[in-house]
């Protein structure tokens, strides 16, 4: 459906349960109202980009404006910052605003024209931030009013996203953890991987 449309469906046959059909022909209209501003980048928590594409991620918007997106480079060991961050957004930013993660790689506004309503996809490169196409990206994403009276800061996300080559499976019991490593690329098993 799209946004600010009047649709008319018409029920022609439909049998019940009980094997009754509709006596005659049964029209229906509604009408599709405005979409509300909307984004969101390619995934809520975490993603490990595939290793055969492109090194950047989907930003979906409709309606919306103007977005300040930032990219962070991090390390592992950055992970607890990152989670303390998405908890200060979860909780309505209710007490001080925590450091975010890693070194900021890239900073930009993105202004989207005016649209039908339609869903838009724009790609946010992540090169900026990787090392030879590798490494680990937070993508923070952040909506700016441009009208006089909305509140400055709508919507925010924060993505932790992956670009690796080498794919990890374990398995565990009570004793013991046994891990492969194989390349993501081919399948191949790895040799000497350090952790």
């Amino acid at each position: 459906t799209k946004p600010n449309t009047r649709y008319t469906v018409t029920i022609n046959s439909l049998i019940d349960t009980f094997g009754q059909n509709v006596e005659k022909p049964t029209a229906v209209t509604f009408t599709i109202g405005p979409t509300l501003p909307w984004f969101r980048v390619a995934s809520e928590q975490m993603t490990v980009l595939d290793p055969a594409g492109p090194t950047s991620v989907p930003l979906f918007t409709t309606g919306v404006q103007k977005l300040a997106v930032e990219l962070y480079s991090v390390q592992p060991e950055d992970w607890l910052k990152f989670a303390r961050y998405k908890i200060w957004l979860a909780h309505q930013r209710n007490y001080p605003e925590p450091p975010r993660p890693g070194t900021l790689a890239l900073s930009q506004e993105l202004d989207f024209p005016s649209s039908d309503g339609s869903i838009v996809q724009t790609t946010i490169d992540l090169g900026p931030a990787l090392k030879d196409k590798v490494g680990h990206v937070v993508v923070f994403v952040k909506q700016i009013a441009t009208e006089p009276g909305v509140e400055k800061t709508l919507d925010t996300q924060m993505v932790w996203v992956q670009s690796t080559r080498i794919g990890l499976a374990a398995l565990v019991d009570r004793q013991e953890m046994i891990a492969w490593a194989s390349s993501l690329t081919n399948g191949a098993p790895l040799a000497n991987v350090q952790t």
